[in-house]
């Protein structure tokens, strides 16, 4: 089993790598996840990082590996972390936190009395989660400050809380986040229509579902546009699902030019689908060799009228397959 090394990964740095590669659906993808991060994965210590956020989030089971190694699944309370608020995100990760028997060892321990330092050794004499009982110190001080399972006192020191609330404040804390997501969904409902809605795969759905909620707080607009891409490619493919052109065809552009080769979306329908590429080809591929490999800013009003027009091709192309429609 993988121990915690060095860099120890923040909490912060845990929840981002969680996020990123939810938002990649499940994709161990280090390179994606560390633009994600904010960190150049071609850097070795900058990659360790990555590596050992990953390598955290699986031990406090927020994300756990599939059995083929190259995927992750997610706990449900993982799958909120990217819309939640900064109050609730740490709510979500407490109950994960204090969940991790290594880590509500620890809190025993300091609650005993014990200095922080011969309470991290025990931790790693009971549990060895890492070579170095430093490691678990600085990690474990990190996680439960963010948490709120450690608290500064007026020494300055950090210190066991009370009793933990986090489960008692869960439910609080969840029913915002469903109310929001089921207004996202009618939404989305409502912009598709019913025949577009039953067309549309569930994950489809739920992608755009959160992406409209996302924007909707104007947080993580690159989120967005990956998340918003992502489904919108799912849905084209399975426009075409018997068309070997459009299955192999490479982003949403190229599978658009094989729709229309295919007569299965008007002509019309490319300007939206090369639209709605241009923005995810803005967000996702750094540096624009065609100026000066500078980086393109994504604004709020363009993400927005991304998710519109999205929603609205997405609308228009089912009424053209299922009855020859012309509706836009």
């Amino acid at each position: 089993m993988k121990k915690l090394e060095p860099p120890e990964p923040t909490a912060e740095q845990v929840i981002e790598a969680t996020e990123g590669a939810y938002l990649l659906d499940g994709r161990r993808d280090l390179s994606a996840i560390s633009r994600y991060m904010g960190l150049d994965v071609s850097q070795a210590h900058q990659r360790l990082m990555v590596e050992n956020a990953l390598h955290a989030a699986e031990l406090l089971g927020l994300a756990v590996p599939v059995s083929n190694g190259g995927n992750l699944s997610f706990s449900v309370l993982a799958r909120l972390l990217a819309r939640a608020r900064e109050a609730e995100r740490r709510v979500l990760f407490r109950c994960h936190l204090e969940d991790y028997r290594p880590f509500s060892l620890y809190l025993d321990r300091r609650r005993a009395g014990v200095p922080p330092h011969q309470a991290a050794s025990q931790v790693c004499a009971v549990h060895p989660i890492a070579d170095e009982p430093l490691v678990v110190r600085r990690a474990f001080d990190d996680w439960g400050a963010f948490a709120g399972s450690l608290t500064r006192g007026d020494d300055g020191l950090l210190a066991p809380a009370g009793p933990s609330e986090a489960h008692g404040v869960l439910r609080a804390t969840l029913e915002p986040l469903l109310v929001r997501t089921e207004d996202a969904r009618t939404v989305l409902l409502r912009g598709l229509g019913p025949s577009a809605w039953d067309f549309v795969s569930g994950d489809v759905r739920d992608q755009l579902a959160e992406a409209i909620l996302m924007a909707s707080s104007g947080r993580r607009l690159d989120s967005v546009v990956l998340k918003a891409g992502n489904a919108y490619e799912s849905f084209l493919r399975a426009v075409g699902p018997r068309c070997p052109g459009v299955q192999n065809a490479k982003g949403i552009s190229q599978i658009g030019n094989e729709l229309r080769n295919q007569r299965l979306i008007a002509r019309k329908h490319q300007g939206a689908i090369d639209m709605i590429a241009q923005v995810r080809n803005a967000n996702d591929h750094g540096g624009d060799p065609d100026e000066g490999n500078r980086t393109w800013q994504i604004s709020l009003t363009a993400v927005q009228v991304m998710l519109a027009a999205l929603v609205a091709s997405m609308r228009s192309i089912v009424a053209y397959r299922r009855g020859g429609g012309l509706e836009l």
